[in-house]
């Protein structure tokens, strides 16, 4: 569960109790379906935020990896591999969609008014 401004957070007793599992590295607030991009084959989760810090993380939350750019409005990643390439938008920038190889460390801009 993602609170606006508090964190990604986890329930392993059917939503008795929730812990904060992303180490503070994610911030703001989801806006779209996309925000959230887990991998189907479990444990590596891509948090796409808004207003807020994005991150990665590839052992189900026991470490994190912070994207150098912020306000990521959604994206989708390319889990086959290492699912440290995705594409992003972000739309007030002018809907500017970028790529990264690095799970976010360096995002390349690709194109605007996306």
């Amino acid at each position: 569960m993602v609170i606006p401004d508090q964190g990604l957070w986890k329930s392993t007793d059917h939503g008795a109790t929730f812990a904060r599992v992303d180490d503070k590295k994610i911030g703001g607030r989801c806006e779209t379906g996309f925000a959230l991009n887990f991998d189907p084959a479990g444990k590596r989760l891509m948090c796409f935020m808004i207003y807020g810090s994005s991150g990665w993380t590839d052992d189900a939350a026991k470490t994190w990896t912070a994207s150098k750019t912020s306000h990521l409005d959604f994206g989708a990643v390319d889990w086959s591999e290492t699912g440290k390439c995705f594409l992003a938008l972000r739309h007030e920038a002018g809907g500017m969609l970028t790529f990264t190889t690095d799970a976010g460390q360096t995002l390349a801009r690709l194109a605007k008014r996306f």
